[in-house]
């Protein structure tokens, strides 16, 4: 992006952007045979599971250790200011209209803006609460059903004997190996996300999907093995060794993993509202609630262009 380009650039254009040279940085890394810098994104996407695959990228470029973020009110609510000359995060957030179609309001996101968030290590005050999703830690027979019956409620799934695979699915039902599962309950939770991950992604009712059929075999297993990496880190469980063979025998496309890492940001996404819907709401809320405070700022400063 030439300095002239980003001259004539909306700012939520340069970050757009900007995402898309940072893909191309990671896929350059890929290309050398290094996954250590996909690696790292995956673990902060798990961590920040709430936002797009895109912020959490732009938050990874701009600060790696980032850990929790959230907006300067936002630090607020949790008893914490942001400490004098913090520098802020650039992240994109969506410009929502609102119209009315067939007698309902409809919400359609019509463009991007840019929006400034904070790293937690730029805040002080109270202590910030431990997140309860990572409470289970290294996989129980008790986690493994509660995400069972979470996943059901989509996807059922059931158990065979099914010789060599720990788990399969035909994009109807996912079937577990009892035996397996039985033996290392973390090995069925992560097989349990892939799997999952595939029938978000890439089959439905024994077909693959439209999305999936352009996307060769190494790159369909990458999109499933990421998503159910940061999912199972979230819970405790590691799968990393497993995780970088995948992603070895992927290779490197800029345009390519482009497209994964929409995909396992949409998989994971989807699965944690599957999970925690209530954390959700309040994101959704939370966005309504600035959304509205942005609208009033926006007019009160028309007023007073009108006044003046």
């Amino acid at each position: 992006m030439t300095h002239t380009d980003a001259d004539t650039m909306t700012k939520g254009e340069r970050l757009n952007a900007e995402i898309r040279e940072h893909v191309e940085r990671l896929s350059a890394e890929l290309a050398k045979g290094r996954t250590e810098e996909l690696v790292n994104y995956l673990k902060l996407m798990g961590q920040l599971y709430h936002y797009s695959w895109g912020n959490v990228l732009l938050i990874f470029r701009q600060r790696p250790d980032a850990g929790r973020v959230a907006g300067f009110h936002a630090w607020k609510k949790f008893g914490r200011h942001v400490k004098k000359g913090a520098k802020g995060i650039s992240i994109r957030a969506p410009i929502v209209r609102t119209s009315e179609e067939g007698g309902e309001a409809v919400r359609r996101v019509v463009s991007v803006r840019g929006a400034t968030v904070f790293s937690e290590h730029d805040t002080e005050g109270d202590p910030l609460p431990t997140l309860d999703i990572t409470s289970a830690q290294g996989g129980t027979p008790e986690l493994l059903r509660g995400v069972i019956a979470a996943a059901a409620q989509s996807f059922p799934v059931e158990y065979q004997a099914l010789g060599g695979p720990v788990g399969i699915t035909d994009g109807r039902v996912i079937y577990l190996d009892r035996v397996k599962c039985d033996a290392d309950p973390g090995i069925a939770l992560t097989t349990l996300f892939h799997e999952w991950a595939h029938c978000i992604l890439h089959v439905r009712e024994g077909q693959r999907t439209e999305e999936a059929r352009g996307k060769s075999h190494a790159l369909v297993e990458l999109e499933a093995e990421s998503a159910a990496y940061v999912l199972s880190g979230l819970h405790g469980v590691d799968t990393l060794p497993s995780t970088n063979n995948y992603i070895q025998s992927y290779g490197a496309n800029p345009e390519r993993l482009f497209d994964a890492l929409e995909s396992i940001g949409h998989a994971v996404r989807t699965i944690m509202k599957a999970l925690r819907p209530e954390a959700f709401d309040e994101e959704q809320h939370s966005r309504e609630r600035a959304d509205a405070a942005r609208r009033s700022a926006e007019k009160r400063h028309q007023q007073g262009c009108h006044a003046a």
